[in-house]
């Protein structure tokens, strides 16, 4: 029989699983969307300054024609753009897996301490629910013994009150006062042993 703080353990990592694999998935789609626009992008964009990297995903800017050329002279050719660079991209990229890397650790770490947490409540519960079932089963067994002692206690009133009334009965004999004081006197004894056999519970020794 599996405990119920264990059951609640296995439903939090099924749960944080769950919620892991959803952001993982969710995080690779995020990447392709990403990469996509920026492929798309780089085709369509324009071109770059002559060896000025463009930004991740987008194309240079066109460069600045040459200085005019002397007299008679024609002048010098516009600089070529520059093609946007993967080493910024990369670079880009990299970071950015570098973020969601450490995001994804920082779930991980949140998922365990979700679990501790909540197999601590667990056992909270557990251990209150067992001290309230450990009261509720002292609180009865003291009443079961009070009730069997009230009997002795009965008992010991009655055979009392006997006894008084035949050492007070003018009619009484002496034998019959002799015996009843030798009643009254086992029945105390007898009530008095049941009483040690029948004591009341203490609360310490059932470690509630």
């Amino acid at each position: 029989m599996i405990s119920p703080a264990i059951q609640y353990a296995i439903q939090a990592v099924i749960w944080s699983l769950m919620g892991l694999i959803i952001g993982v998935v969710s995080t690779s789609w995020v990447c392709d969307i990403r990469r996509q626009v920026g492929r798309i992008s780089m085709a369509t964009g324009e071109p770059g300054r002559p060896g000025e990297p463009g930004e991740p995903g987008k194309p240079g800017k066109t460069g600045p024609g040459g200085i005019a050329g002397g007299r008679g002279g024609a002048g010098g050719r516009g600089g070529a753009g520059g093609a946007a660079t993967e080493a910024g991209h990369g670079g880009d990229g990299r970071a950015h897996h570098t973020r969601w890397r450490l995001l994804g650790v920082v779930l991980a770490l949140l998922a365990v301490y979700t679990i501790y947490v909540s197999i601590e409540d667990q056992r909270r519960e557990d251990r209150d629910q067992r001290r309230v079932t450990c009261q509720a089963q002292f609180n009865a067994d003291f009443a079961k013994v009070v009730a069997v002692r009230n009997v002795y206690a009965e008992e010991d009133r009655d055979e009392n009150i006997k006894m008084w009334d035949a050492l007070l009965s003018p009619t009484a004999t002496q034998a019959t006062r002799l015996r009843t004081a030798q009643e009254f006197t086992a029945a105390m004894h007898r009530n008095s042993d049941l009483r040690a056999r029948n004591p009341l519970p203490k609360l310490e020794d059932r470690n509630c």
